[in-house]
């Protein structure tokens, strides 16, 4: 089948990624984007999570590494800090601070506007991809029955076009509007999986004290009955990025004193003690998130040919786990390995999906019973979350002595490793020991 041009619709993390796994394939790829990025240093208006803390797990900086040779280093002259996911973390969970070894578990650190800057210039750098910014898309174009394009809005000229394709990807996130195209082109309405966790973030830049704290990344997460955590991680230009979150109506609140307020009802004091020595830079921004999702496309009955959708467009989890833009990234690899090895493009449109389901499953699992740990959390209720809940708090409590259930723990949370591998038999006769 032709491959002379691939749409990609939306210019976040995702479609940037997908944008270059496209390009080896396609003799053109044009990336639809509704915000214009010309200039755009900090966050923006389509990316309303991006005033938050983001992380990119270790195997997303590997497969950055690996679709944009030198982009690591490029992060680090941008002021992206590195650090080790134990030495340079005190993390608090379910009632010890884990143990602070070399884990060999590194990532980046740094402001999501600073990582989508970079990575655009280095996709902005490949020859046959260009990116559209300021247009909305209205609708798939169709013809019997394949997608073969899409019509787009120019609002600032008042005007719509169509634009061909051979082929489509939507990675316009959470708010896609794919779901309500499938049911105008005849196929199946898309069951969705969610687990509604009503948990609010909200974040602040602050400035460091001149003496470093002794660590990069702080994190306090109270597991029930506590509903209040907190995340600090160090970014560029010695900044810091602060965020407190609650479950079910134990929400940070946007005001200054508030805010301390609910620093200071954390379960330890640290974060707390570490904040009243920040100096605040700017205003508190708050978001809420209600619930994960999981958009079943896999499963979706006469869904048309020349059409693929990844990244939050599929499944947006709790921007607490850190999965999201790994989990686009994973996909974007196997886009990449599917067009190399498949021939025919709805074949292999087809086999994405497949594929991304399994992806998406991998990391829906590590998570999806950690929200019931709140019994005010409703929805997708994964068999066995019972059991995964019990037995991971015991992982976690093993993680404050045991260099090796540390290293184990990290590689499952950055996707170096399945969850599977903690159930060794070394680590299962460990876990029976433990009192929790």
């Amino acid at each position: 089948m032709a491959r002379a041009h691939a749409i990609v619709l939306g210019g976040s993390m995702a479609g940037l990624l997908a944008a270059r796994a496209l390009a080896e394939h396609f003799d053109r790829v044009s990336v639809i984007e509704r915000d214009d990025l010309n200039g755009v240093e900090g966050p923006r208006k389509g990316v309303p999570q991006g005033r938050h803390v983001h992380n990119l797990l270790s195997k997303g900086d590997e497969i950055l590494d690996d679709f944009f040779p030198g982009l690591l280093d490029d992060l680090a002259a941008a002021g992206a800090v590195r650090a080790d996911w134990s030495r340079d973390v005190r993390w608090f969970h379910h009632g010890v601070w884990k143990a602070r070894v070399e884990s060999g578990v590194e990532s980046f650190l740094m402001s999501r506007p600073l990582l989508e800057r970079v990575v655009r210039k280095h996709v902005a750098n490949i020859p046959n991809v260009e990116l559209r910014c300021g247009l909305a898309v209205d609708a798939l174009e169709l013809v019997d029955g394949r997608v073969c394009g899409v019509r787009l809005d120019d609002r600032d000229e008042g005007k719509q076009s169509t634009l061909e394709a051979d082929l489509v990807v939507d990675c316009t996130g959470r708010g896609s509007k794919t779901p309500r195209w499938l049911v105008d082109a005849g196929a199946d309405a898309v069951d969705t999986l969610k687990i509604n966790s009503d948990v609010v973030y909200a974040t602040r830049i602050m400035r460091g004290p001149s003496e470093p704290p002794g660590f990069k990344v702080l994190a306090q997460v109270a597991p029930p009955p506590g509903k209040r955590s907190a995340v600090m991680f160090s970014i560029e230009d010695g900044l810091w990025q602060v965020t407190l979150f609650g479950y079910h109506g134990e929400h940070p609140p946007a005001d200054d004193e508030g805010w301390l307020a609910f620093a200071e009802g954390l379960v330890v004091p640290d974060a707390f003690a570490a904040i009243s020595s920040f100096e605040p830079l700017g205003r508190i921004e708050r978001i809420r998130f209600p619930a994960s999702q999981w958009r079943r496309f896999d499963r979706v009955a006469g869904f048309p040919p020349g059409l693929v959708v990844m990244g939050d467009a599929v499944c947006s989890f709790n921007p607490i786990y850190g999965q999201g833009m790994t989990v686009a990234a994973l996909e974007a690899q196997a886009l990449r390995a599917i067009l190399t090895n498949n021939a025919n493009l709805d074949d292999a449109a087809a086999e994405a999906r497949s594929v991304f389901a399994s992806i998406v499953d991998d990391a829906w699992k590590a998570v999806a019973s950690e929200d019931f740990r709140h019994r005010e959390t409703t929805g997708a209720r994964m068999r066995g979350a019972g059991f995964i809940n019990w037995y991971t708090r015991r992982v976690h409590r093993l993680a404050a002595n045991d260099p090796r259930i540390v290293r184990d723990f990290l590689a499952v949370m950055h996707m170096q490793a399945s969850v599977t591998s903690l159930f060794t038999p070394r680590t299962v006769a460990k876990v029976l020991t433990v009192r929790a």
